[in-house]
């Protein structure tokens, strides 16, 4: 029975185990830095680590009043623009800001350079930006998603469809890496983070949990076709059991804001 309710949880804690090594991927970013005297790059000491390492994105911008990025079509199928370390202008509101959208016939200003910040947004590391506007303030929140592979750096729009006036980007490539610095001189830095290798060691342990409970399964209880899979039964439920559990969290809300019950009996 003991070894019955082990196999049963195995599932359970591997899936949760998956989901903390994603938000320890950034582990080692303390969430604030110096900004001086760049806005757009950020020098920090490593919590794991104790060196001094440093995020810029000038290599990624413009001074001439332009922007580095320009149209880029959102998920909300607006046009987008980004300039990291200087204010750039187009029209409308797009007066020296570091963001821009394209509504329509009109440009809106979307952050200005002097309100940039570096945090930990959503367990990623991102610069924000704020920008008040007559029709309603506007906030941005630019992702930086290291990716050594990619070495022209490109920007993805996401605009506000996860919050009204918050507008998400993703800077994604080679440029969005931290680096380590020294003495003001910087060097590249290839390694990986402990949330990376909880990630890697992760994906190892569910790589052997699926072989070897397939292999259990077929030889030892004579199991074939997909029953091979280990804990066949918890994973085809899996689906019902989120949409019940999502169904329940529903259900409960509303029954708070609209003072009513809940279909689920009570314990």
């Amino acid at each position: 029975m003991e070894r019955l309710y082990c196999m049963r949880r195995t599932p359970v804690l591997l899936f949760a185990f998956l989901a903390l090594c994603g938000e320890m991927a950034h582990a080692d970013f303390p969430g604030t830095c110096d900004t001086n005297p760049s806005r757009c790059s950020c020098v920090y000491t490593d919590t794991v680590t104790k060196k001094k390492m440093i995020y810029d994105l000038s290599a990624i911008s413009k001074s001439d009043g332009n922007f580095w990025f320009s149209e880029v079509r959102g998920d909300d199928t607006f046009m987008y623009f980004y300039n990291p370390c200087a204010g750039a202008t187009l029209a409308g509101t797009c007066t020296n800001v570091v963001g821009c959208q394209n509504f329509f016939e009109d440009f809106v200003g979307l952050g200005a350079l002097q309100s940039s910040r570096f945090t930990v947004e959503r367990s990623k590391v991102a610069i924000q930006y704020f920008l008040a506007e007559s029709r309603g303030d506007r906030y941005m929140n630019v992702f930086l998603d290291c990716r050594e592979d990619i070495t022209t750096t490109q920007l993805t729009a996401a605009g506000d469809l996860l919050v009204p006036y918050t507008y998400d980007f993703n800077v994604v490539g080679k440029d969005a890496c931290a680096r380590e610095y020294k003495d003001g001189f910087l060097t590249v830095v290839v390694g990986l983070t402990p949330g990376s290798y909880m990630c890697i060691f992760g994906f190892v342990i569910l790589i052997l949990y699926l072989v070897v409970g397939a292999v259990v399964q077929r030889f030892k209880f004579q199991k074939s076709g997909v029953e091979i899979i280990p804990n066949y039964t918890f994973w085809v439920g899996l689906p019902s059991l989120i949409k019940e559990g999502a169904f329940f969290i529903r259900d409960k809300l509303t029954g708070l804001r609209g003072g009513g019950g809940s279909d689920y009996e009570k314990l």
